[in-house]
């Protein structure tokens, strides 16, 4: 029983996480090469690029002049206004709601950005074994069915041989 609350626990966690990955929506577009300030009103950033998604760059700064580090892993879509968006660059760590200035731009020399606040994000130690635990809740599944069909069917056995 055991393997099958912690099967249903982690697929609930699974499940949880897969709804909080949809990321914001974005609060302002701009062209590449374009300065842009931009407000937000939630912790984080995300910078999002409209498909195709060639090798993106950009530079953040708060409303001190410092640098933003930013990671450039690929994240979930989204849809805004007709428009599909990837997550292409998130803030390294979490950044406080504020004024950031922004340029971005891309090897192809074009495209349109918009950046929004930050998504919701795991530790990185669970981050990176997320791929790994779909596959271990299904073939935890399999094996609290398989051992309880087994189980059902020796009682059933074993109350047949004693009655007969």
């Amino acid at each position: 029983m055991p393997v099958g609350v912690l099967a249903v626990v982690t697929a609930g966690l699974w499940l949880l996480w897969w709804l909080l990955e949809v990321p914001p929506d974005p609060v302002a577009e701009l062209r590449a090469g374009q300065e842009q300030t931009v407000r937000l009103d939630r912790e984080g950033l995300a910078i999002f690029r409209e498909p195709p998604n060639y090798a993106t760059f950009c530079e953040v700064k708060d409303s001190a002049g410092r640098a933003i580090e930013l990671d450039h892993s690929p994240g979930p879509s989204t849809t805004v206004g007709g428009k599909d968006w990837v997550v292409t660059l998130t803030s390294d760590n979490p950044v406080p709601p504020g004024t950031y200035t922004i340029t971005c731009g891309a090897i192809d020399d074009s495209g349109t950005f918009a950046v929004g606040p930050g998504m919701f994000r795991l530790p990185d130690a669970v981050e990176e074994r997320m791929d790994v635990i779909p596959p271990v809740i299904i073939l935890g599944g399999l094996l609290v069915a398989a051992t309880s069909a087994t189980v059902i069917f020796i009682r059933r056995r074993r109350s047949r041989s004693k009655a007969g």
